[in-house]
């Protein structure tokens, strides 16, 4: 298992290699957003708080007292407080399902001419199908304003942005109100509540896969 694990390591550092540094930056900004929404016994020890203990661990060993030049070079860093973390991931999936709403807006006819703002984030879900394959599914809404006649109505929306091999495709499309395509990504993480297109034309996941990384094997499934 601890040769599996490393080779898995050692694979997505060399992917992550080959992305461009602004990607590598994003995904980093990414990293402690996610990191929150894991169960407690999932998540590792921040680096500040290890900082903190390896401190305080020099500290009791040593009975000198130390000059204030030592001092200030061995302060731990602020951590980001959890309200920062949620402002920063709001701020860029805003960013990702208007990139995502841009590309829909210019094939579309019926949006020629008119003032579109968005309005608010829904649900949204995040899954990692293989280390070189992710998907980030998105409801959210629009106020699209006619100038002509000043009429404006809020509208729902679904976006997929999905990365490849470090390479992003965004999808979108409008949802009617009681509008539910069928997603097992989005099932296995108890993400019911978020409405995806009937039509189709974004990742559904596997019906064998749940989260995180594990799929289930009939001849498991049998002998249990």
């Amino acid at each position: 298992m601890d040769k599996i694990l490393a080779a898995e390591r050692t694979t997505l550092a060399a992917e992550f290699e080959k992305f461009s540094a602004a990607k590598r930056a994003d995904i980093t900004a990414r990293a402690p957003y996610f990191a929150n929404m894991l169960p407690p016994t999932w998540r590792l020890p921040s680096p500040a708080g290890s900082e903190a203990q390896s401190l305080q661990a020099t500290e009791q060993a040593s009975s000198a007292e130390p000059s204030p030049q030592h001092l200030l070079r061995r302060q731990p860093r602020r951590g980001v407080s959890k309200e920062e973390i949620i402002k920063n991931g709001k701020k860029w999936m805003k960013k990702e399902v208007m990139l995502a709403f841009d590309e829909y807006k210019e094939r579309s006819s019926n949006l020629k001419g008119v003032d579109c703002q968005f309005e608010k984030l829904g649900h949204q879900c995040f899954h990692v199908e293989h280390y070189s394959k992710i998907f980030h599914h998105f409801n959210f809404f629009v106020k699209i304003t006619d100038p002509s006649s000043s009429d404006s109505r809020v509208a729902l929306f679904f976006a997929e942005v999905k990365e490849i091999f470090g390479r992003t495709y965004y999808f979108c499309c409008p949802l009617e109100q009681n509008e539910n395509g069928r997603c097992y990504a989005c099932h296995d993480q108890g993400m019911d509540d978020l409405q995806h297109p009937a039509t189709g034309g974004y990742e559904r996941g596997s019906i064998d896969t749940v989260f995180p990384f594990m799929y289930v094997d009939d001849s498991d499934s049998d002998s249990s």
